[in-house]
Parts: C-alpha cells; structure tokens; sequence
C-alpha cells in the first residue's frame, strides 16, 4: 500500500491540518479556533469540514469531494481518494447522507473529535 491513497491515514489527516487556509493560517490553526468559536466554525465549511454535524455533534467531517480538498491533496498519493486514507483513522466512518459544505452537499468521512485532538496534540499533556 505503500504511497497509495489507502497508505498513511496520519500523514493525511496532518498534510490536511498543515495546508493553508489563508490569512496566515492553517486548517488545524483554523479548526483549533473553531472549537471555541462558532463563526471560525461556520467558516471551516468553505474548506469541506465541519466541525459536529448534524448526524453526529462528536464528530469532524472531512468531505469526500470538494474543490478545496482537492487542491490540497492533489500533488499526493491521495489524490482524489483522500477519504480512503481519514476512513482508516481509528473510530472514523463514512456520513450516512451528504452533509452541507461550501458549495453544496457531500458525503464525507466523520472522525471523532477525541481522535481529532490526539492528532492535532501529538505529544499529549505534558508530565
């Protein structure tokens, strides 16, 4: 599998937390506002992620299409196919319907917010 789309869920997850969301910040700096933020939160749609869909308020979504992801991930092995890499994350699942991003609707992969934090503090609390 290796540099394959099903290959490294992590590595996606962080390639997509690193990307630029403009305004001198990233999607993970974006999503990390977001948490405390309903506006920074409304505003992570335009990018294909929402934070506590409706189908499920402990989640993040990630959608499986959209034009801004695909910009993110298209000079990757995970082109195209970015939600078969975050499917294999632990606790992830596919949306049972298309949830509303920025410009429209789309099925998408439901991480569950614990797992979203262990990812975005790698480290852990400090001892």
């Amino acid at each position: 599998l290796a540099g394959t789309a099903h290959d490294d869920p992590v590595g996606c997850f962080r390639h997509l937390m690193r990307s630029s969301a403009g305004n001198g910040k990233s999607i993970g700096q974006f999503l990390s506002l977001a948490l405390h933020d309903k506006a920074a939160a409304k505003a992570l749609r335009e990018y294909g992620v929402v934070l506590g869909p409706q189908e499920d308020a402990g989640a993040l979504a990630i959608a499986n299409r959209h034009r801004f992801l695909a910009s993110v991930f298209a000079d990757t092995q995970w082109c195209e196919d970015w939600r078969l890499a975050l499917a294999q994350l632990p606790g992830a699942r596919p949306s049972r319907g298309g949830i509303g991003f920025g410009g429209g609707n789309a099925r998408a992969v439901l991480i569950p917010k614990g797992r979203v934090l262990d990812l975005l503090n790698p480290a852990g609390p400090a001892h």
